[in-house]
Order: structure tokens, then C-alpha cells, then sequence
């Protein structure tokens, strides 16, 4: 570490002197030297110290799908704006250094450094995560892929039911308003696919792209009791509450729904965030909610994981969204996803697809409850012809716009809460658009409207090419998409 203490502009020394003291009477005491008082800046060296010591680490990595705690409370109330141009940070929270992992070398005894040194930790990950997001390092990411199962699956990626301008899915087939028992799925030809709710699973395209994921939990019982909190919460806090129609009449099935967060869905001008009226405390409670921050921090890492492009393709575009409109809030500190549906009660749904988002965009589904999984609750993805086994506290990735999904009927005295993360189309478009609407582009850039409307024909395959596939995964050879 540099002597950092030799650079005068660090302190200032008062020079000494040899007065002599008297007293009121007028004895006189003989001279004495004034104390030397060194003003010290600590926090600028300190500084110094701390970035040359982290200048060392070149092995630094993202912690985020394996840390043990919960990011700090998020503040509801609109942050300041920012530098123009400069991304926009999801928060300046760090994970809680007292749990935070570990180095693996031989530890050693620094009784005055080791709270510096969980300090520089802690910095070193925000600056990360304010660049990469959660997107773990070569090291990380090569650990993570050794351990997961791949699944063939039969489907065409480009035939799925994107509109031209690659914004939002088309809407096709009507299908019967239904919730179906396993047996009735099963009737259907559908197969039941069994997972514990844990080991990662990576369902794969015919052209090697992984276009689904069953991300399960991390492997720690704290975020289990984590899980069940946010259940029990929810339960508590919504079980006193009469939804009206808003939050009860919607197309996914006969269970109150309600949606937070920035969206610009249902033909919305501009991004706004949604209303929550006469629910804002609810939902309050709910971003505030330690465990429920750390689901949300963990869909978001493992959105990064897998999809690793599509991922860097929402942050660009969402940090110049909230960049540019400050006033829009962030629901959590360290989630990409600008929104989130809970699902409250007897949440099953009926076969639908979520037209609004991003039609190559995945969205992360949570499952949460008291229910057999066995028996029902399962994730029925009805192009790949299967009925996935959905257990409390997993977490699954998939393109929710494109793939037609339900849910398995539970049994009349079970209950099941989901919590779906997504992104509307339309905040890309915003974006692409310069933050105007198509009419006003085209009367104030024509040259801008003329070459996005050349380009609408590719959106969707290019959208698509963001895909990962488990070989660059594995070798860490693929590059981040910059649009």
C-alpha cells in the first residue's frame, strides 16, 4: 500500500513556538513549546488506500447469486436525477457485509483493517454491479453452468408469435377460461416434467439457444425461511383487503392481481407508474420487505446467468429510461425487472400470454404457498407439451409474451401466491423512439422514424439472436449486446 501519509495536501502540521506563559497576578512561568496538532484528513487517505488495495483484487467478482442477505430498504420516493448520460445506479445499498462470503486465502489477524476491508469489498461490488449489473464474472458464471441440466426441446423460436416491430407479442388463438386438474392436462397429451424446485434446469432450442430456465433457489436455508416470510406477509397484509374489479376482472384467472411498478402497456403515451390506489400501502410494504428485496435481487441474477445478453439489452435501455425520467421509481434496489405482479390467494391461472412484454424478453415467475406440487400448481408451458412441477420458493425464466402458460388446479384447501417480474415492450420503444411517441418522432426525426421503420422487419430476429447458447456459457465466449 502506498505510504499515502507523506503527501502534504493530506494534513497540515501548525508550527511549534516558544512562548512564555504569565498568569493574571503576573507570575511568570518559563517558556514551553506549543502542542503540535496534526489535522489530519482521514477520509481522503483513507480513500487512497482503499483504492489501491482494490486495485490488487483483478479477480473480483459479483456476489449476487450467492450472497446470504438481503439488500437494504428501498426508498419509494422518486432519487434525484443523475449526470445526463450516465447510467443510473438501482441503488447504492450493499449486501450486509457481516454475511457477506469470505475470501478462501488463509486469513490473517488485522484487528484495525478488517472492517476497512469489508468496507472495500462492499464498494468494489457496488461499482460492479452499477456497470455489470448481475452479471457474475468468467469464474462465477463457469461454476454455475457445470451444475445446471439441459433439456431438448421442440419448438421453433422465430415461428412464436412476435408482432413485426418486435415490441409485443401478437394476439392469436382464444383459448377455453379454464383452470385444468394434472388429469385433465395430462388428457391432453401433455407430459409432467419433475423438479425438486432446485437444481437449475436450461430448456434447449433445436438451434442450441436456451430460451427457458428452471433457475430454482440458492442453496441456503436462510433464503427458504426468506420465502415463507413473503408468504406469510402477503397473506397477513392482503387478507383484510376488498379488491375491487380493477384487481379481481382480468384475463389470466379468478384471483386478485395487483401491479406495481413503471410500465407503459394498454396504450400508455409515455412510461408511468402504475397506480396502486387505494393499495399504496400494501404495496409499500411489500418493496420494503428485506426477504421479498432478495427474491427480487435473485430472479434478476439469474435473468443475467442465462441470459446474459438479453439482460445487458434491459439495462441499457432501462438506465437511460430512469435516467432520463428520474421521477419514475426503481421497485428494488437491485432487480433489472421495472415491475411485478402479485398474484394473491388461490392464484392459478388459465392459458394466456402476457401480449405486452417484451416479446424476446423473459420474464421470472416465483412460486409461493401451500400447496402439493405433486398434485398441482404446475407450470403448464403448452408449446413444449409439458406440465412442470412448480415448488414453493423456486424461481422459473421464460419468455411469457411468446409461450402460452397456465397453472394446474390445487386442491380446494391449499392456497398458492406467485410473484411475476417483467418488463413491458413498450419502455424499449420509448427508448428507441428518443423518448417520444411514434407520431412525434416522425414530425420531429424523420431521419430517426425512417431508419427504425427500415428496421422493424429485423427486430424480432434480432431480439431473438440475444439467445445464449450453453457452449458460449461455458467458455464465457459470447459478447454483450449494445443498443
Amino acid at each position: 500500500m502506498p505510504n499515502t501519509l507523506c503527501a502534504l495536501d493530506d494534513f497540515t502540521l501548525q508550527t511549534s513556538s516558544h512562548l512564555s506563559q504569565q498568569t493574571r497576578s503576573g507570575r511568570v512561568y518559563s517558556a514551553c513549546k506549543q502542542v503540535v496538532v496534526m489535522a489530519l484528513q482521514l477520509p481522503s487517505m483513507i480513500l487512497e488506500a482503499m483504492k489501491a488495495e482494490a486495485a490488487l483484487d483483478q479477480d473480483f467478482e459479483s456476489e449476487a447469486l450467492e450472497s446470504h442477505s438481503p439488500p437494504s430498504l428501498v426508498d419509494l420516493t422518486p432519487s434525484p436525477s443523475p449526470e445526463v448520460g450516465g447510467p443510473l445506479p438501482f441503488a447504492t445499498s450493499s449486501f450486509d457485509d457481516d454475511k457477506a462470503p469470505l475470501s478462501s486465502s488463509k486469513k490473517r489477524k488485522r484487528p484495525s483493517g478488517r472492517h476497512l476491508s469489508r468496507h472495500i469489498r462492499a464498494m468494489r461490488r457496488e461499482d460492479y454491479y452499477d456497470t455489470h449489473g448481475h452479471q457474475p464474472g468468467p469464474k462465477k458464471l463457469k461454476k454455475l453452468v457445470e451444475k445446471v441440466e439441459v433439456e431438448d426441446a421442440v419448438i421453433e423460436l422465430k415461428e412464436l408469435p412476435s408482432t413485426m416491430g418486435g415490441y409485443e407479442a401478437k394476439r392469436e388463438d382464444e383459448w377455453e377460461d379454464k383452470v385444468y386438474t394434472l388429469e385433465e392436462v395430462k388428457g391432453f397429451g401433455l407430459d409432467v416434467y419433475q423438479w425438486d424446485g432446485r437444481r437449475p434446469v436450461a430448456f434447449v432450442a433445436p438451434n442450441k439457444q436456451i430460451f427457458m430456465v428452471l433457475a430454482g433457489r440458492p442453496d441456503d436455508p436462510q433464503y427458504d425461511a426468506a420465502t415463507e416470510r413473503v408468504y406469510e406477509a402477503i397473506t397477513r397484509d392482503a387478507r383484510p383487503i376488498q379488491f375491487g374489479s380493477k384487481y379481481l376482472l382480468h384475463r389470466r384467472g379468478d384471483y386478485p392481481t395487483l401491479d406495481a411498478g413503471v410500465s407503459r402497456g394498454q396504450g400508455l403515451p409515455r412510461p408511468v407508474s402504475l397506480d396502486c390506489r387505494p393499495h399504496e400501502d400494501f404495496v409499500a410494504g411489500l418493496f420494503a420487505n428485506p426477504d421479498l428485496q432478495r427474491m427480487a435481487a435473485y430472479a434478476s441474477s439469474a435473468f443475467a446467468t442465462w441470459a446474459p445478453r438479453t439482460y445487458n439489452y434491459y439495462k441499457r435501455h432501462l438506465d437511460k429510461l430512469f435516467t432520463r425520467m428520474p421521477h419514475l421509481p426503481r421497485i428494488f434496489p437491485k432487480c433489472i425487472f421495472p415491475a411485478m405482479s402479485t398474484n394473491i390467494s388461490k392464484a392459478q391461472t388459465v392459458r394466456h400470454r402476457d401480449l405486452k412484454n417484451c416479446p424476446f424478453g423473459w420474464c421470472a415467475v416465483q412460486s409461493l404457498g401451500r400447496f402439493d406440487p405433486k398434485q398441482g400448481g404446475h407450470l403448464v408451458v403448452w408449446e413444449i407439451g409439458l406440465a412442470i412441477e412448480f415448488p414453493p420458493g423456486s424461481t422459473i425464466l421464460l419468455p411469457s409474451a411468446t409461450l402460452s402458460h397456465s397453472n394446474t388446479k390445487i386442491a380446494e384447501n391449499e392456497e398458492r401466491t406467485s410473484l411475476t417480474y417483467y418488463c413491458h415492450g413498450g419502455l424499449f420503444q420509448w427508448v428507441d423512439y428518443d423518448f417520444q411517441t411514434e407520431q412525434d418522432l416522425r414530425t420531429n426525426n424523420p431521419m430517426l422514424f425512417e431508419k427504425i421503420w427500415r428496421d422493424r422487419p429485423k427486430r424480432w430476429a434480432l431480439g431473438l439472436s440475444l439467445f445464449s447458447t450453453m457452449e458460449e456459457l461455458r467458455s464465457g465466449s459470447f459478447d454483450t449486446f449494445d443498443a
